[in-house]
């Protein structure tokens, strides 16, 4: 599980996106900072 939030340093946050990309978390948690930057065919 990934978490993402307004206090997560920039290298940690695109390190989170990387894994969760790839596969490797399966579930990202994550406040509205992240809904207005990214968008994925596998958020719900």
């Amino acid at each position: 599980m990934g978490l993402l939030h307004g206090r997560v340093g920039r290298a940690e946050k695109e390190e989170t996106m990387r894994l969760f990309r790839s596969g490797a978390l399966d579930v990202l948690v994550a406040t509205t900072v992240i809904e207005v930057v990214w968008t994925s065919p596998m958020q719900r």
